[in-house]
């Protein structure tokens, strides 16, 4: 009773964890039904069971034999005669049979690994695209700082070209007023005060690109940082692939491996060296004397005239005349320092793209190119795996 029901669920279970594809069916009988039948010699009317091993058999024997009376009937109602019939059935293709089963077995695997695999692509390109992104931003966010940089350079520098443009008048005027009617002497003391403020000048330039590439690198240094973290934020581990139990391998990648800012700032020691030196601003500066000297022979020649006359009302109206002209011929060249300044503030944003281009940048891309490698490696995974499968499938039956 209930053997139908059990061979049910016997096959339910091993199309569960065997797959229905690789079983064909089942065959069932009476076990010791059959057995009883066939350890009984009618001829002789004699059991070929040895009862030294189990008493039992013998027992269950006979209690079959007063049922059935006739041992074939009864190793027919046993069944045992269809999976006889079966099994010789079978006898010619046996290997070729399980060769068959196992292909499949290889074949069913091979698309589960392709699955797993495949699955562990999509998201390794979605967390690939995320990082792409991150990177795309900080590009911006980079070159935004590089604005911000040039930006404030410029304006620093024009506030101080202002200060010291105002006290070239201030004193310049004083010495036009001294040394009136002595174009030597103010010829040769205004080039003083010009030299002497041009060196200032100049010191507080260095001093004002010192300061703000130290605050470049600093935002530098804090974005990179951002960055890194964004990343981590993104996905910390990710498993790639879990492979068969004949071929077990377990591939954890972790993010820190994959994209790690750290390394960077460790490589970043050339750019760090040259941020400290000012990049040889010396070069980039413009000098004062260049373009205030200039002014100081036409300015002279032109006061020569004013000189010539010596009464009180005279002297002072000429002498504003001359400090008047000296202020003007200041004003006149600060459109062209002013434009020199934009110019030098440019090329410093430039030097720095330049170096990030050669030392950080680089890094940045050399991380990425790990996710890339990933992508490659699972995408040539697949397609491996996924060959196999196909040559699989072309082989004859029963044929590896």
């Amino acid at each position: 009773g209930g053997a139908s029901k059990l061979f049910d669920e016997t096959l339910d279970v091993l199309k569960e964890s065997i797959g229905e594809d690789l079983i064909q069916g089942g065959q069932y009988m009476q076990g010791l039904m059959a057995f009883s039948a066939l350890a009984y010699n009618p001829e002789k009317t004699e059991t070929t069971i040895f009862f030294g091993r189990n008493h039992d058999l013998g027992r269950d024997q006979k209690k079959f034999l007063q049922l059935f009376k006739d041992t074939e009937k009864m190793a027919d109602f046993s069944k045992i005669g269809q999976l006889q019939e079966y099994i010789i059935s079978k006898f010619d293709t046996f290997k070729q049979d399980i060769v068959e089963s196992n292909k499949l077995k290889i074949s069913r695997r091979v698309e589960e690994t392709v699955d797993v695999l495949q699955e562990e692509l999509d998201r390794h390109l979605i967390l690939q695209k995320k990082i792409k992104y991150e990177l795309d931003s900080s590009h911006q966010i980079v070159e935004g700082v590089i604005q911000e940089f040039k930006n404030s350079l410029f304006n620093k520098w024009v506030g101080e070209l202002n200060k010291i443009l105002v006290a070239i008048k201030e004193e310049g005027t004083v010495e036009i007023r001294r040394n009136y009617g002595n174009n030597e002497s103010i010829g040769s003391n205004i080039k003083s005060i010009i030299d002497k403020n041009q060196n200032i000048f100049k010191d507080r330039l260095d001093s004002i690109v010192i300061s703000e590439k130290k605050d470049f690198m600093q935002n530098l240094e804090n974005e990179i940082r951002r960055l890194n973290k964004n990343i981590r934020s993104v996905s910390r581990n990710f498993l790639v692939a879990e492979l068969g139990a004949s071929d077990v391998r377990k591939l954890t990648i972790n993010i820190g491996d994959i994209f790690n800012s750290e390394s960077i700032f460790k490589n970043m020691g050339d750019f760090t060296v040259f941020i400290s030196l000012g990049m040889a601003i010396g070069s980039i500066v413009p000098v004062l004397g260049t373009f205030l000297g200039g002014f100081l022979g036409a300015f002279l020649a032109a006061a020569k005239k004013f000189g010539e006359k010596f009464s009180d009302d005279y002297k002072e109206k000429n002498i504003k005349k001359q400090q008047s002209k000296f202020c003007q011929d200041i004003d006149d060249n600060k459109d062209s320092l002013i434009l020199r300044l934009g110019t030098g503030s440019e090329e410093q944003a430039n030097t720095l793209r330049q170096e990030l281009s050669k030392h950080v940048y680089p890094l940045l891309n050399a991380e990425y190119q790990k996710m890339c490698d990933v992508e490659r490696i699972l995408i040539a995974e697949i397609q491996t795996i996924s060959s196999l499968k196909q040559r699989i499938k072309e082989k004859k039956y029963g044929t590896v």
